[in-house]
């Protein structure tokens, strides 16, 4: 006999028991290499030793409802060294969830654990009820930062408060393409210069301004009163209206020093009780001669 592998023993026939009737094995495939073979739990898998691994071996794991496959070297003795064979057993489901030590495991009926949440210094994880998991986050005090409030100080400054003490301050002198949808209520003095409003404007204590320009016909919805009547003027003696339309009283003095147009003047009922109507036709002419008649 010649031996062609070093340190190998030649078998030149089969293996078998002494006798045909004989029930014990002739071989334990747990002892061996390569194979296929059968363990009770996760663990018996991972526990199996280097030395009979071969990868692409084939183990059955609870009485063969899963088979994993060995993975390619290096190992490290866990289940990662592992992939599932679906061989067309049973299927793979989730049995339960474990609580412990602020931390949930979702675990297979082959038990596998298919999933793994854990909690740290500001995350606490519970199971309230059946297929609940709570997750309760705490935000630390130097990092739970919120508005308070903010002050204006009628100077144009504005300042927003933190809670944490820290002040954010804007100085708002100037503002370009303002768009103001609503009324605008102006109280006090304010100084407003190139300003469009589309809609009412309210400033019941006074508006100073040089210039005022109408998008329509101006309609004035209340009285124009002077502060001292007689003193203050509306318009120049070179710019006066056009048209005024006025009501008429006592108190009411019409002054031009360069020339009244009218078609007619209206004097009212004289003592007789006849109205008094001047025109073109029927008044007197400067330097014209008053004769006897009917006037």
């Amino acid at each position: 006999m010649s031996f062609s592998l070093s340190g190998g023993v030649e078998v030149v026939g089969f293996i078998s028991p002494t006798d045909p009737l004989d029930t014990y094995p002739v071989i334990d495939p747990l002892y061996g290499i390569d194979g296929l073979r059968n363990v009770n739990t996760l663990t018996d898998l991972n526990n199996i030793p280097d030395l009979r691994r071969r990868a692409g071996m084939l183990v059955g794991v609870n009485n063969g409802s899963q088979f994993y496959k060995l993975n390619a070297s290096p190992w490290n003795g866990t289940i990662t060294d592992w992939a599932l064979v679906n061989l067309g057993g049973a299927d793979t489901y989730v049995t339960g969830t474990t609580f412990n030590l602020n931390q949930a495991i979702l675990t297979r009926n082959d038990g596998f654990d298919v999933l793994k949440l854990s909690g740290g210094s500001n995350v606490t994880l519970s199971n309230p009820s059946t297929n609940q998991i709570k997750i309760d986050v705490s935000i630390p005090p130097d990092t739970n930062t919120f508005v308070t409030g903010f002050t204006y100080d009628n100077s144009n400054n504005l300042t927003i408060n933190r809670n944490d003490g820290v002040d954010f301050s804007v100085n708002i002198d100037t503002m370009s393409g303002l768009t103001i949808n609503g009324d605008l209520l102006v109280t006090g003095t304010t100084n407003i210069s190139g300003l469009t409003v589309n809609g009412p404007l309210s400033a019941c204590t006074g508006i100073y301004t040089s210039n005022i320009y109408g998008c329509s016909p101006i309609t004035i919805h209340d009285h124009l009163l002077p502060v001292t009547d007689g003193d203050l003027d509306l318009g120049s003696p070179i710019r006066r209206f056009r048209d005024v339309n006025t009501i008429s009283g006592t108190s009411t003095v019409w002054t031009s020093t360069n020339r009244v147009t009218t078609p007619e003047v209206d004097l009212g009922l004289d003592s007789l009780n006849n109205n008094r109507i001047i025109t073109a036709d029927n008044s007197i002419i400067q330097n014209d001669t008053l004769n006897g008649g009917g006037y």
